[in-house]
This record gives C-alpha cells, sequence and structure tokens, in this order.
C-alpha cells in the first residue's frame, strides 16, 4: 500500500492519550494509492468538550470515472459525483472546517495520507494535524476481534448500520 511508504510527505504525529476537542474524518476514494488516487467523499465530525458540534460532507469529483470495483466498494456512482464540486474548490473549506484540531480516524494512515498528499499536490503543503487511529486502539482494547474493521465495532456496540459504509456515517 502506498499510504504507507516512507517517503510520503510530512504529516502529523500520531496520538496516544484521550482528546475532548478533535474531528473524526473518513474519505471514500478512487483506489489505495494516495499518490494516484482522489478522494471522492469526505465526511468530517467536530466534537468540542465531547459534544458534537458540527458535522461537514461533500461529494467530491474527481474529474475521471470512478471504477465498478470502487462503486462496489462505496456505493458511489459517477452520476453521484457529476455535479459535485472539484478538490481545488473543497479543499479550502475541509481545512477551514478542521483547523488545528487533532483528526481521528479508523486506518489513519489511509484517510490522512490521501489528505497529506491532496494537501501537497493542490497546496503545495502537507496537512501537519496530529492523528489518532482507532484501528490501532481497536486492537488494544478488543483484542477478541480478530480483525477491527468498521463493521465489526459498529455491530459490537450496536450502532445504526443503514448508511454503512459512507464517509459521514
Amino acid at each position: 500500500f502506498s499510504f504507507m511508504e516512507k517517503n510520503d510527505p510530512a504529516k502529523g504525529k500520531p496520538i496516544h492519550g484521550i482528546l475532548s476537542d478533535y474531528v473524526v474524518l473518513d474519505t471514500e476514494t478512487t483506489g489505495l494509492s494516495a499518490r494516484e488516487g482522489s478522494i471522492i467523499e469526505i465526511g468530517i465530525v467536530k466534537v468540542e468538550n465531547y459534544e458534537v458540534t458540527d458535522t461537514y460532507s461533500s461529494f467530491i469529483n474527481p474529474g475521471e470515472p470512478v471504477t465498478p470495483f470502487i462503486t462496489e466498494l462505496t456505493g458511489i456512482t459517477d452520476d453521484m459525483l457529476a455535479d459535485a464540486p472539484g478538490i481545488r474548490q473543497v479543499l479550502p473549506e475541509i481545512l477551514r472546517f478542521i483547523g488545528t484540531k487533532p483528526v481521528i480516524a479508523h486506518n489513519a494512515g489511509f484517510d490522512i495520507g490521501f489528505l497529506t498528499a491532496t494537501c501537497q499536490r493542490v497546496l503545495g503543503e502537507p496537512f501537519l494535524n496530529d492523528y489518532l487511529d482507532t484501528v490501532r486502539m481497536s486492537r488494544k482494547l478488543f483484542p477478541e476481534l480478530p480483525r477491527p474493521r468498521p463493521v465489526a465495532l459498529v455491530n459490537r456496540f450496536g450502532l445504526n448500520t443503514e448508511v454503512f459504509p459512507r464517509a459521514l456515517s
């Protein structure tokens, strides 16, 4: 996986602690390579003093067709992206929404890798917010789960799965 390569652009540091102010972020993408792929959907939940205070969600037109594999995996079709803004339009909104808050993501290397590569490609600078990876946390907290995938955690906590696996859900 290219998002795990050691020569990726600079990014923030991993966090190992409890946070009261942060954003939770998820992306849907055109593939596994942050260098070659594009973000096609982003969902962000802002938490301040342990309370959800705002949400942000957007489709992002990648400027090319989405493969059938990605449509099957994400449920996102070319029609859904046809009228969506491009990354150059939406990236400043995303960065304003996130601000300097730490980012929590499931498999953070993937989402942060895409955001960092996108910032580098579009703005010429990396995304440097610190982050917490819930995959690593889940492995420590729930060793009985063989693979701490989002659906396994959603089921463990009895959460609503109607819109899963979309970015904001």
